[in-house]
C-alpha cells in the first residue's frame, strides 16, 4: 500500500487517491480516468455516439479488512484492525498501605518507636549499664586465646621492627630494589579505554551475543549524527498541514550548505588524504558508490541546486510532504524520494521533535510538524582496530569542524562514534590537576599534622616531620606503582579508572597507619635506658595488630570484589587489593626505618628538611605532651559523650537514621546515565539532551536467528515469514504485533524481512514475455544479470519459471539457488526496488559447507544453506538507564516467546533466536543488580567478620559490634544515595564494598584498644580508647581523608564528583560519626568484658612498679596465666 498509493503513502490514502494513482503513473501502460458518483448516468455508445447507454454505479458488496470471513480478511501488516490486541503493560505491583504509608515503612517506624521507648524506659528505671565494676572470670577460653594471640602478634611485629630499626638503610635499599623490579611490569601493562572491554564481561550473555553478531554480520556501523533545531523561525501553514519551523526554505538552505561542507571534509592519515567516501558505508557498492546518509536532503538527492529549483518553483513543500508520507515514492527517474544510496530515508530517522513528551511513535505521526532535522552519517566499522585509522581521522576532522561551526539560524548538537572514548580520555587528563591538588592537600596536612608543635618556639623546626611525611606519601605512591607493575606481569588489564582512583584510595587508607604509628610514638613515654630502635619497635608491636586488622579486612574486601566478572570492577579490585597489601608491607618495614632515622635526627637536634644543620643545645628527653585533638577529647568530648542522657540520645538518633535509610533504599535508582561519564563542558551532554528531546526512534534492534533453520521447506518458512500464506502468528508477525504496543515492548517499528523480500524478488515477472526489467533474470549462458543494469537486452528469461514455484514461492530445491544473487543485487532507480543488497546484504550468511539436511528432506542437496540471519527493527527512543534496561528486558521477553513458538512448531526446534542492539552490553548488569549487590555486600561483610574474628583472637563480641556498626554505615550510605541522586551501578557497588573496608578503619582501632584496656568499668575503658585512639582516628583517618575529598568537588568529571566526592564524603563523615560517637557509646554499654589475663598482667606490672605502665604495649600472657593459678 505504501507504493500503490503513490505520493499519499499509507496514512493519507483513500479509495479515490488509490484509483487515481492506479490510472495515472509513469509505470502504467496507458492512463485511466476514473469517474466517481452515486447515481445512474448515461454515456455515448462507441459505434453510434448519437445513442446513449445507461451506466450504473459499481455496486458490489465490500468487506472490512478485519472481516470474520476468512476469504476477505487481510493480514495484520496491511490492516491494523485485523491485528490481535497488542500486549498490555503489566500492572504495577500492588503495594499494601497503612493510610498513605507503605506497610514496610510503617513497620519500621513502629519498630523504631518501640525500641526508643524501651531504651528510655530502661535508662529511667534501672539506668544504662557500663558504670559497674566488672568481675574477673578466668574460665573463658576465647579470652585466654585472644590474649595469647595478641601477645604472639605483638611479639612478631616487635621482633621484625627491631631488626628493621637496627638496619634502616639496608631495609630501604632492598625495598627500593624490589619496587623497581615489580614496577618494570608497567612496560607490558595492557591498557584499555574501550567501553565494551571495561563494562561487559566476556562471559556475559550480551557480550557473547555481541561477539556472535560481530563475527557473522560484522560490527555495528560507526554512527556520526547531527541534530539541528532552528533559531528565529516559527511554524507556518501549508495547505492542510501545519509545517514545523525547520521546513522554512531559508533554514533548509542553510542546513543544506552545512551538510555540503561536512561532506567535503578531508583528513590526512598515513600520508594520504581521507574523504568521507573512503570511510562511509556504501550499500550499493560497487555499482553505486554513494554513501549511506540518512538525511531529509536525500529527498532531493543531496543536490543543493536541485533543491533550489524546487524552491523557485514554489513546490518544495509538496515534494517534502510527499516523501514524508511515502519515502519510497518515485514518479519518474527525475522525481523520486529515494536516496542517492539506493534506499528510502524513513522520516522517523530524518526529522525529529514531532512527538509530544513521553509519546512513542504512533501509527500516523505528524512528521510535517517536526522541530528538528537529523543528519546521520554511517561509517564502516571493523573488528580489527588497526583498520579504523582512516575513519578515526575523518571523524576527528568532522568533530573539529563542528566545534568551530556557528550559524545564527541553528542550534546544533553533534556526535561521532569516537566521541565517548575521546571525552573519557579528555576527562581523565583534565582532572589530573584536581587529583594532584587533592594529593598535595593530603600531603600538606600529613606533613604539618605529624609534627609536635606543643614545644618551645626554637624547637619547632626540629619537631616538624615534613621529611617523614613526604617519605610516607612517597611510599604510598611506590606501593601503587608496584601494584600496577605486578599486575602487568600477571596480565591484568589496566584502565584509566584504575590510574585515577587507586592512588587516591591507597593514599587515603595508607595515611591512617602513618598517623597511628607516628602519633603513638609521640605520645609514648620512652624509658631512660631504652634505645630509639627499641622504643620504635615497642610502638610498632602495639599499633601493628590494629593496622593488620584494618588492612587485612580491606584487602580481603577488594580481592572478593575481584571475583566480579565485570572487567572494570575486576581490575580495579585486584589493583586496589595488591596496592594496599604492598603499602602495608612497606609501612611496617620502610616506614619504620624512616621513623627511626627521623627519631635519631630529632635526638641529634637536627632540623627537619635541612638535616645537615643542627641546634647546639642537646635535647632532653621530655615526657609526651597532649596534642590539641587529644586534649579536646580528654577534657570536653569524652565527658560529654558518656553522660547517660547523651548516650540514650545518640543511640536513638543513629537507630533513627538507620531506619530512615532502610525506608529510602527501595527507592534507589539503578543504572548509569550516559551523560554522567562526560565532563561538565562536554558537547556530548548536549547531544544526549537533544536525543531525548527530538529523536523518535532509538537504536536498531536485530532479531538474530542462529544457523540450522530449514528455510527451503515451505512449512518452515511459514513459521518465520510475514507475507501471504505465512502463519498469522509467525515470528515476524509477532515482532510486528510487538511494535503495535511500543510503550510495552520498546519496539517502535515492524521488522524488515529478507525472506519476504526474497519471495517478491525471485517471483518478479515470472511468466511474462518481457523479462528485460525482471529482478532475477538470466542471459543466454544462464548467468545472473544484476538489476543495476536497468534494461538489459541480453536477458533471456527469469531465473525461475512457473513450474519452479509452489504457492507463489520457490520450491525447496530452488530456494538456495538464487539467494546469493538476491543478496548482491542492487536496484536501479525504480527498477526492482526489492533487490536485496542494500537492505539485506549483511543480514544473511550463506554457508557453503557444513550444512545439515533434515532426514525427511530429499528434494534438495546440502551444497549450501542459510546460516545465521537477522531481522531488523527499531527501538523506541530511550532516554535514561531505566529505559535502556527495560528495553533489554523486553527484548529478552519477546525472544523467549519467539523461541518457544519455534520449539513448538518447527521441525528444527533447537534453532535459537536472540535480540541484539549496540547498547545491550552496557545494561545487562542492571537486570539483576539487587541480587549482585546483596551477594557482594554479604560476602564482604562475612569475610570482614571472619578476618576480624581471627585477627582479634576470636573476640566474638567485639567483632560482632564492629560488623553491626559497619552494616549501619553501609545502610546509611545507601539511604543517602537516594536524595543525593547517586545511582546504584558497578561504580557505586565498588564504593560500597570499599566502604565496608574503610569502615573497619573507623571501628577496629577503637574497639581493639577497648578490648585490651584493663580498667574496671566499661565507661572508663571506652573513655580511654576514645581519648587515646579516637583522637588519632579523627586527626589521622577522618581529617586526612576529608581534606583530600573536598578537592574532588571541583573536578570537571561528573563521575568523580558524583561517585567519588559524594560517596567518599559520605563514607568518611558517616564512618567518623559511627566510629567516634556511636561505637564508644555501644562499647560503654554492651562492649566485651575486660580480658582477665590482660588485667592480671597489668596488675602484676603495677606490683613490680614497672615504669612502663602502658598495658597496651606488651602483654606477658604466661606471667598472667601463672598469676591466675595462684588466685
Amino acid at each position: 500500500m505504501l507504493i500503490m498509493c503513490g505520493p499519499w503513502g499509507i496514512d493519507e490514502c483513500t479509495p479515490e487517491r488509490l484509483f487515481d494513482y492506479f490510472g495515472n503513473n509513469f509505470l502504467a501502460p496507458f492512463n485511466i480516468t476514473y469517474v466517481y458518483g452515486n447515481e445512474n448516468t448515461t454515456a455515448p455508445v462507441v459505434e453510434d455516439p448519437s445513442q446513449l447507454r445507461p451506466i450504473y454505479p459499481f455496486n458490489v458488496e465490500t468487506h472490512p479488512c478485519n472481516s470474520s470471513d476468512s476469504n476477505y480478511t487481510c493480514r495484520c501488516i496491511d490492516c491494523e484492525e485485523a491485528c490481535p490486541a497488542p500486549p498490555e503493560a503489566e500492572p504495577p505491583p500492588a503495594y499494601h498501605y497503612v493510610g498513605s504509608m507503605r506497610v514496610y515503612v510503617f513497620v519500621l517506624i513502629m519498630i523504631f518507636i518501640v525500641f526508643s521507648l524501651c531504651l528510655i524506659g530502661i535508662a529511667l528505671v534501672i539506668g544504662l549499664p557500663g558504670k559497674e565494676e566488672e568481675e574477673i572470670k578466668l574460665c573463658v577460653c576465647n579470652q585466654q586465646l585472644s590474649a595469647k594471640f595478641e601477645n604472639k602478634l605483638s611479639d612478631a611485629f616487635q621482633f621484625t621492627s627491631k631488626h628493621v630499626a637496627y638496619h634502616p638503610y639496608i631495609v630501604a635499599i632492598v625495598a627500593i630494589i624490589l619496587i623497581v623490579v615489580m614496577s618494570c611490569g608497567i612496560i607490558i601493562l595492557d591498557m584499555t579505554t574501550d567501553p565494551v572491554e571495561l563494562w561487559a564481561s566476556p562471559e556475559s550473555r550480551t557480550r557473547k551475543e555481541k561477539d556472535y553478531f560481530d563475527q557473522h554480520f560484522g560490527p555495528f556501523y560507526r554512527t556520526n549524527q547531527i541534530l539541528i533545531t532552528s533559531i528565529g523561525f516559527s511554524s507556518f501553514e501549508y495547505g492542510d498541514y501545519e509545517m514545523g519551523p525547520v521546513f522554512n526554505s531559508t533554514f533548509l538552505e542553510e542546513v543544506f550548505k552545512l551538510q555540503d561542507e561536512i561532506f567535503a571534509l578531508t583528513a590526512e592519515y598515513d600520508g594520504r588524504i581521507i574523504t568521507l567516501e573512503d570511510v562511509c558505508i556504501k550499500p550499493l557498492s560497487p555499482q553505486n558508490n554513494y554513501c549511506l546518509i540518512q538525511t531529509i536532503y536525500n529527498y532531493f538527492q543531496n543536490d543543493l541546486d536541485y533543491f533550489n529549483q524546487w524552491v523557485e518553483n514554489g513546490d518544495y513543500l509538496e515534494h517534502i510532504t510527499t516523501c514524508l508520507n511515502n519515502p519510497s515514492y518515485s514518479d519518474n527517474e527525475n522525481t523520486t524520494c529515494m536516496g542517492t544510496f539506493g534506499g528510502p530515508v524513513f522520516p522517523y530517522v530524518a526529522v525529529g521533535g514531532f512527538l509530544d513528551e513521553n509519546e512513542t511513535i504512533a501509527a500516523n505521526p505528524n512528521y510535517e510538524q517536526a522541530t528538528a532535522l537529523v543528519i546521520s552519517i554511517l561509517n564502516q566499522n571493523y573488528d580489527d582496530k588497526d583498520k579504523l585509522g582512516p575513519a578515526l581521522a575523518w571523524e576527528k576532522k568532522y568533530l573539529d569542524f563542528l566545534k568551530e561551526y556557528s550559524n545564527p539560524f541553528m542550534d546544533i548538537a553533534y556526535y561521532a562514534e569516537r566521541s565517548i572514548q575521546d571525552e573519557i580520555e579528555r576527562e581523565s587528563k583534565s582532572d589530573v590537576s584536581t587529583i594532584l591538588i587533592s594529593y598535595f592537600v593530603m600531603f600538606a596536612y600529613v606533613a604539618i599534622s605529624l609534627g609536635n608543635f606543643n614545644t618551645e618556639l626554637g624547637r619547632v623546626l626540629i619537631e616538624t616531620k615534613m621529611t617523614l611525611g613526604l617519605c610516607s606519601v612517597i611510599l604510598v605512591f611506590l606501593s601503587v606503582v608496584s601494584s600496577i607493575g605486578l599486575c602487568g606481569f600477571l596480565g591484568v588489564q589496566g584502565t584509566l579508572f584504575v590510574l585515577e582512583v587507586i592512588p587516591f584510595l591507597v593514599l587515603a587508607v595508607g595515611v591512617d597507619n602513618i598517623f597511628l604509628l607516628v602519633q603513638t610514638l609521640q605520645r609514648e613515654e620512652r624509658s631512660e635506658n631504652e634505645t630509639v630502635e627499641e622504643h620504635v619497635a615497642k610502638v610498632v608491636g602495639k599499633v601493628a595488630p590494629s593496622m593488620l586488622i584494618a588492612t587485612s579486612s580491606e584487602v580481603v574486601c577488594f580481592f572478593l570484589g575481584a571475583l566480579s566478572d565485570m572487567p572494570a570492577v575486576h581490575s580495579f579490585s585486584l589493583f586496589a587489593g595488591v596496592a594496599l597489601a604492598i603499602d602495608f608491607l612497606l609501612q611496617i618495614t620502610c616506614l619504620v626505618a624512616f621513623i627511626v632515622i627521623d627519631a635519631k635526627r630529632k635526638e641529634a637536634n637536627r632540623y627537619d628538611v635541612l638535616c645537615c644543620l643542627k641546634k647546639k643545645e642537646k635535647e632532653k628527653i621530655s615526657k609526651p605532651q597532649e596534642d590539641l585533638c587529644m586534649s579536646f577529647f580528654k577534657h570536653f568530648y569524652a565527658p560529654f559523650l558518656f553522660n547517660d542522657i547523651i548516650r540514650v540520645t545518640v543511640i536513638i538518633i543513629f537507630v533513627g537514621g538507620f531506619i530512615a535509610s532502610c525506608c529510602y533504599i527501595p527507592k534507589m535508582d539503578i543504572g548509569l546515565e550516559q551523560d554522567i561519564g562526560m565532563p561538565d563542558d562536554s558537547y556530548v551532554i548536549k547531544y544526549f539532551e537533544f536525543m531525548g528531546l527530538y529523536l523518535s526512534v532509538g537504536a536498531p534492534i536485530y532479531f538474530v536467528m542462529k544457523e540450522g533453520f530449514n528455510f527451503p521447506n515451505i512449512d518452515e518458512q511459514n513459521i518465520i515469514c510475514q507475507t501471504q500464506g505465512c502463519n498469522e502468528d509467525s515470528v515476524l508477525a509477532r515482532i510486528f504485533y510487538a511494535s503495535e504496543a511500543p510503550d510495552v515492548t520498546s519496539v517502535a517499528t515492524g521488522p524488515t524481512s529478507w525472506i519476504d523480500g526474497y519471495f517478491s524478488w525471485i517471483t518478479d515477472s515470472v511468466g511474462r514475455r518481457d523479462v528485460s526489467q525482471a529482478c532475477c533474470r538470466l542471459d543466454d549462458n544462464g548467468n545472473f544479470i544484476n538489476s543495476s543494469a536497468p534494461s538489459e537486452e541480453s536477458a533471456r528469461r527469469t531465473c525461475l519459471r512457473r513450474n519452479d514455484l509452489d504457492s507463489g514461492r520457490p520450491k525447496p530445491e530452488h530456494f538456495m539457488e538464487y539467494l546469493p544473487d538476491f543478496l548482491i543485487d542492487n536496484p536501479h532507480g525504480t527498477i526492482c526496488p526489492q533487490a536485496g543488497h542494500p537492505s539485506y546484504g549483511s543480514a544473511v550468511v550463506i554457508k557453503d559447507k557444513g550444512c545439515v539436511i533434515p532426514a525427511n528432506e530429499t528434494s534438495y542437496d546440502n551444497s549450501s544453506c542459510v546460516g545465521a540471519n537477522n531481522f531488523m527493527a527499531y527501538n523506541t527512543i530511550l532516554k535514561n538507564s531505566r529505559d535502556f534496561t527495560n528495553a533489554l528486558q523486553n527484548a529478552y521477553d519477546l525472544t523467549d516467546q519467539l523461541n518457544e513458538y519455534i520449539r513448538n512448531n518447527s521441525a528444527t526446534p533447537d534453532v535459537e533466536m536472540f535480540p541484539y542492539s549496540i547498547f545491550y552490553v552496557y545494561y545487562e548488569q542492571y537486570l539483576d543488580m539487587w541480587p549482585v549487590v546483596g551477594l557482594s555486600l554479604s560476602v564482604s561483610l562475612i569475610s570482614v567478620f571472619l578476618v576480624m574474628l581471627l585477627v582479634t583472637g576470636f573476640d566474638f563480641r567485639s567483632t560482632l559490634i564492629n560488623v553491626v556498626i559497619i552494616i549501619m554505615i553501609v545502610v546509611d550510605i545507601m539511604g543517602l544515595m537516594v536524595p543525593w541522586n547517586i545511582q546504584l551501578n558497578a561504580i557505586s557497588l565498588v564504593n560500597l564494598v570499599m566502604a565496608i573496608g574503610i569502615s573497619v578503619e573507623f571501628c577496629s582501632h577503637l574497639s581493639h584498644a577497648f578490648s585490651l584496656c584493663p580498667y574496671d568499668t566499661k565507661i572508663e575503658r571506652a573513655k580511654y580508647s576514645l581519648i587515646y585512639t579516637g583522637s588519632s582516628v579523627l586527626s589521622g583517618i577522618t581529617l586526612t581523608k576529608f581534606a583530600g575529598i573536598i578537592i574532588l568537588a571541583f573536578a570537571s568529571s561528573q563521575v568523580i564528583t558524583v561517585f567519588y566526592f559524594r560517596m567518599y564524603l559520605m563514607i568518611v563523615l558517616l564512618g567518623a560519626a559511627h566510629g567516634l560517637i556511636l561505637l564508644p557509646v555501644l562499647l560503654s554499654i554492651i562492649g566485651p568484658p575486660t580480658n582477665p589475663y590482660i588485667k592480671i598482667a597489668f596488675q602484676n606490672m603495677k606490683k613490680h612498679d614497672d615504669k612502663n605502665r602502658d598495658f597496651l604495649i606488651r602483654i606477658r600472657i604466661r606471667h598472667a596465666t601463672s598469676s591466675s593459678m595462684n588466685v
